[in-house]
C-alpha cells in the first residue's frame, strides 16, 4: 500500500482503490490524507455486462472497486473513482501508442463526446455513498498539421488520458466548446465526495 504523509491522524483511515495518478492529484489538491490500493480488476470483462448501458457504467466499475478493497480494509472508508467516455454508441478507449492516439483523435474531431466520472465510498462492508455526474465536450475539427504539432508537443503523456485530451495542459486546444464540471471532467465528482466526507466527519470541517 502506498501510503500518504498523514495531516491529521484523528482522521479516519481513507483508502482510494484507483491507481490513475490524476485521482491521486485531485485527492492531494483537496487535502485529503488517504493511501493508494488499486483494485486491479479486469474492467474490460466487467465493461462486457454493460453493452448499451454506457451511462451506468462509471458508477458500477467505481463500485466494485470501492467494494473489492472494501471488504480487505473494512475499517477503512475506500473510494472507487471511474471514468467512461462515449462518441455516438462507441466505449472510448485508453490509447496504447501514439499511432494508436493519432487514429482516435483523427475519429474524434468536429464530434462531441460524453464523459461520465463516478466515485463509490465503502465501509464496513457496505456501500455508503455513490455519484456520478457528466460532461460534453465538443472538438473542433482540426487539421491533420494541427493534429501533428499537438502529437509532437505533448508526446506519451496523452496515453494516460481517455480521448487522448488532457484539458489541464495543451489538451484544451482541442475542444471547441465543454459544458461540464472541471472536476468531473478530470474524472473525480470532488465536491461532492467532499460534501459527503464532511457531513459523515470522516475528513475535518
Amino acid at each position: 500500500m502506498n501510503m500518504k504523509n498523514i495531516k491529521n491522524s484523528k482522521e479516519p483511515d481513507i483508502i482510494l482503490a484507483s491507481k490513475s495518478q490524476t485521482r491521486q492529484k485531485i485527492c492531494d489538491f483537496a487535502g485529503i490524507n488517504y493511501s493508494v490500493l488499486p483494485s486491479g480488476l479486469n474492467e474490460a470483462l466487467l465493461k462486457q455486462q454493460f453493452i448499451g448501458k454506457h451511462p451506468q457504467l462509471a458508477q458500477f466499475l467505481a463500485n466494485k472497486k470501492a467494494d473489492f478493497i472494501g471488504k480487505q480494509y473494512p475499517e477503512s472508508y475506500v473510494i472507487g473513482g471511474d471514468s467512461v467516455m462515449i462518441c455516438g454508441d462507441k466505449i472510448i478507449q485508453k490509447s496504447k501508442n501514439m499511432e494508436q492516439a493519432k487514429r482516435l483523435l483523427q475519429q474524434l474531431r468536429g464530434k462531441t463526446q460524453m464523459l461520465y466520472s463516478a466515485v463509490s465510498v465503502h465501509h464496513q462492508g457496505n456501500k455508503v455513498y455513490e455519484y456520478c455526474d457528466h460532461a460534453q465536450l465538443e472538438m473542433f475539427d482540426f487539421s491533420d498539421n494541427f493534429l501533428d504539432n499537438y502529437l509532437s508537443q505533448t508526446g506519451k503523456n496523452i496515453l494516460h488520458s481517455v480521448g487522448c485530451a488532457m484539458i489541464e495542459a495543451e489538451g484544451i486546444r482541442l475542444f471547441k466548446q465543454i459544458q461540464g464540471d472541471y472536476w468531473v471532467i478530470m474524472g473525480l465528482p470532488l465536491l461532492p465526495l467532499l460534501n459527503f466526507l464532511r457531513t459523515k466527519q470522516i475528513i475535518a470541517c
